[in-house]
């Protein structure tokens, strides 16, 4: 009762998780036999979190890659559409659960995710979101349920059952903000093409590629920012 543990070093945390995740690398099969059963992607995306996390932006890249070489699909939001445009929140047609996610590369759930669907975009998000990424047509809205203008101060969140997944467009953000901090502008600027082909209109997404940016690294980091807001804020992850 009187003991006062001593306070383990951020070092000494990050060898510990560290350790355990490339155990998990070694053990896990290639391939989970069950949704709710883990592989080596998932530790290999966490060991990817994990790098980039203490800045070690080449052991981040090289296990985001990893990962990318076995599972890189991407949902197509240009497939998806409203049943009712007038109500968005009445449901959207080719939206997978996130159990069928096609992206998904680690499943996670919650008993009580409705409970989180109640809420609004963050205005972090919203300063810097493209009005055209279809994410954020697909996943907020200025309408409530029933079709009338929220009164809410910012769009509010389309009901559904929420995303937690560890999935790939995170695999290409790190990949993309490691190859920038690394020097490889254009390697980055591929790895956001890539996503920017999924979620963007067609037309702003041929637009782009006709004109080849290649944006100050602020501006490149900033881009890769504001993807990942919208990757977690879609998912609410």
């Amino acid at each position: 009762m009187e003991a006062k543990p001593k306070r383990a070093s951020s070092k000494e945390v990050y060898d510990f998780i560290l350790n355990d995740l490339t155990q998990a690398e070694q053990l896990l099969p290639e391939q989970a036999e069950h949704i709710l059963r883990n592989d080596k992607k998932t530790a290999q995306a966490i060991l990817a979190r994990t790098y980039l996390q203490m800045g070690n932006y080449v052991e981040a890249l090289a296990y985001a890659q990893k990962v990318l070489a076995v599972k890189s699909t991407l949902i197509d939001y240009n497939t998806w559409s409203f049943v009712n445009p007038a109500r968005p929140h009445g449901g959207t047609t080719n939206r997978p659960l996130p159990q069928n996610d096609s992206e998904r590369i680690a499943y996670r759930t919650t008993s009580f995710g409705t409970a989180l669907t109640n809420t609004c975009i963050s205005p972090d998000l919203l300063a810097i979101v493209d009005k055209n990424d279809l994410r954020f047509k697909f996943f907020w809205s200025n309408l409530e349920n029933n079709g009338k203008p929220t009164t809410e101060p910012y769009p509010v969140y389309i009901r559904s059952e929420l995303n937690f997944n560890i999935g790939v467009p995170e695999m290409m953000l790190i990949a993309a903000e490691c190859q920038a901090r690394l020097g490889k502008v254009n390697e980055a600027l591929s790895y956001l093409n890539k996503l920017r082909e999924k979620d963007l209109l067609p037309v702003i997404s041929k637009l782009f590629k006709r004109q080849r940016p290649k944006p100050h690294l602020n501006s490149l980091f900033k881009n890769v920012r504001s993807n990942y807001l919208a990757v977690a804020n879609a998912g609410l992850t």
